[in-house]
């Protein structure tokens, strides 16, 4: 958008502001070297994207727009990344459930009292207490999902290392673990959200449609599943089939590794170029290789399998709950990924 103001009709006195304020902060904007004086005597020209000039007989509560949005974002970022920092340690047990709930009293009330500043105009996002309400969940909720996911993965990284395959992010881990503390910490900022509704004497969120609806969908969802898949195809080794209302039965643990060289002892070159799964759940530990077409392992080769019918090749008896649950994850080579992210459709099989 740029801000054109306009003065008495003579060139010699225009004077444009043009910014494009998403990227400026609070200070830059602030620092437009328009003098007091000038404040509300003028015409504004606001001109859209299309240039089409929109006018405006106060220049200075359009000013005033333009600076107070500004600074909202700016606010917003900030509280943002406190949640950000907050979640994150909360993920890796450095912080505690009381400090959680803390925090969603705290960001709560910092936000509706900087709303409740006359300087702002009330066109913000949240109109009303329950959406800043909402809000707030809805970026812990994202967080969480978020962080639970990722530190479930770099337990994976530390496994790999530990098996010998060093820091090449060329495996995925999933534990039932974080997906069930992603759970329990859900209900927490849900139960949280409830007692500050309660309080305030204000209409608790919609959490179902928050989730459902939320915008902050670019490394997925409001879920562990969705979260954790996200971070998996980027790894490009690895997806879950996209029904992320699945759960894991308790004590699930999922390795997968591209090459299988240094987790085997005494394989040929090439019959090291399959892929393994270690599997466990309920005590019990399974060891499958994947025989990608660029092995020679026996058996049917290709790019993509699916872990269930892994599994099954075995021949092993094996808990319905626990096949039930594999049939949702596939593993494949990168170049299946890479043939995936050219067609557009890398995030579903």
């Amino acid at each position: 958008m740029q801000i054109n103001r306009v003065k008495n009709s003579s060139e010699e006195n225009q004077y444009m502001i043009s910014e494009n304020y998403s990227r400026t902060t609070y200070t830059d904007i602030y620092n437009t070297n328009v003098g007091k004086e000038d404040a509300g005597v003028d015409t504004l020209e606001l001109s859209g994207d299309d240039n089409t000039p929109i006018i405006s007989d106060n220049y200075s509560n359009a000013s005033k727009s333009v600076i107070s949005e500004a600074k909202v974002r700016n606010f917003l970022c900030e509280e943002d990344t406190k949640i950000i920092y907050l979640m994150d340690a909360y993920s890796r047990n450095e912080v505690t459930e009381t400090d959680v709930k803390n925090c969603m009293y705290s960001e709560f009330y910092n936000i509706k009292s900087f709303y409740s500043n006359p300087d702002y105009l009330k066109d913000h996002e949240c109109k009303t207490d329950s959406q800043i309400l909402g809000r707030v969940y809805e970026r812990m909720q994202k967080y969480n999902a978020v962080f639970m996911a990722q530190t479930c993965m770099l337990e994976g990284d530390k496994l790999a290392e530990m098996y010998g395959l060093g820091d090449n992010k060329r495996n995925v881990y999933y534990d039932s673990y974080y997906y069930n503390r992603c759970q329990e910490t859900r209900r927490l900022l849900r139960e949280t959200a409830d007692e500050i509704a309660e309080q305030f004497g204000i209409k608790s969120p919609d959490y179902d449609d928050i989730e459902k609806n939320s915008p902050l969908v670019l490394d997925g969802g409001l879920d562990f599943n969705s979260c954790w898949n996200h971070q998996a195809v980027n790894r490009s080794i690895c997806i879950l089939n996209p029904d992320w209302s699945i759960k894991p039965g308790d004590n699930f643990t999922f390795f997968y590794s591209r090459y299988a060289s240094k987790l085997t002892d005494n394989l040929s070159p090439l019959e090291s170029q399959k892929g393994i799964c270690i599997i466990g759940y309920n005590g019990n530990t399974w060891t499958i290789g994947v025989p990608f077409n660029d092995s020679t392992s026996l058996g049917p080769l290709a790019d993509n399998f699916n872990v269930k019918e892994l599994m099954l090749r075995t021949g092993t008896a094996i808990d319905a709950t626990l096949l039930a649950y594999l049939d949702n994850f596939n593993v494949h080579t990168r170049a299946f990924s890479f043939e995936k992210e050219m067609s557009g459709n890398m995030f579903t099989l």
